[in-house]
């Protein structure tokens, strides 16, 4: 199943491989849309296409040696699952209200950065008290319900592909897309499944 998974994978990346030479201007160039929505997605596709080339890396030297390629697998899997995830929850603000959606995703920025500085303040590590101010002012700024969650959507990243599943808008590649994930999200944790299975 492994084994089959990375298989199929590389035969993706060939087509990946094109998509990337053709979009390189748009990932190092300047931002070219004027909504929050469209700047949010360049802003991804940035992230996402330097961490696509490491997979392709991975993949040609997979390919050359396909007698080893597991040594590879696991870190191309590893970093599948952080393209996935994007994609999911772009997927997901792009079907729902996208202004409110990525006004809501930006503002919990500073929830983020706030509750990265109080972890760090409580154990102890010594920050300049102008930007503890800074991101605390920021934090209070933002709404009392979106402070209290566990994330910007509120829902983990297994609940929103449930959701785009559910209204049909995750459809595409779909079966292959969420074996992707499932294998990609136990290499990226300490998955006892994973580990167990290199005895």
């Amino acid at each position: 199943y492994f084994d089959s998974l990375v298989m199929e994978k590389i035969n993706i990346f060939k087509a990946t491989k094109i998509l990337l030479e053709e979009t390189y201007s748009l990932a190092t160039g300047p931002n070219h849309y004027k909504s929050d929505f469209g700047r949010l997605l360049e802003a991804v596709f940035r992230k996402d296409y330097f961490t696509l080339q490491t997979i392709l890396t991975l993949a040609d030297l997979a390919e050359k040696q396909k007698d080893t390629h597991y040594i590879y697998a696991g870190s191309m899997l590893d970093l599948s699952r952080r393209v996935i995830e994007d994609m999911v929850y772009m997927r997901y603000i792009d079907a729902k209200d996208k202004e409110k959606y990525t006004k809501q995703f930006i503002d919990f920025s500073k929830v983020e950065l706030f509750r990265d500085f109080k972890f760090l303040s409580e154990s102890e590590v010594e920050i300049d008290d102008d930007i503890i101010k800074q991101v605390k002012k920021d934090y209070e700024n933002v709404s009392k319900k979106l402070r209290s969650r566990n994330n910007w959507a509120n829902l983990s990243v297994e609940e929103t592909l449930q959701w785009l599943i559910e209204n049909r808008k995750f459809q595409d590649k779909k079966n292959l897309l969420l074996k992707f994930y499932l294998t990609g999200n136990k290499k990226n944790h300490t998955s006892p499944s994973d580990i167990i299975s290199h005895n």
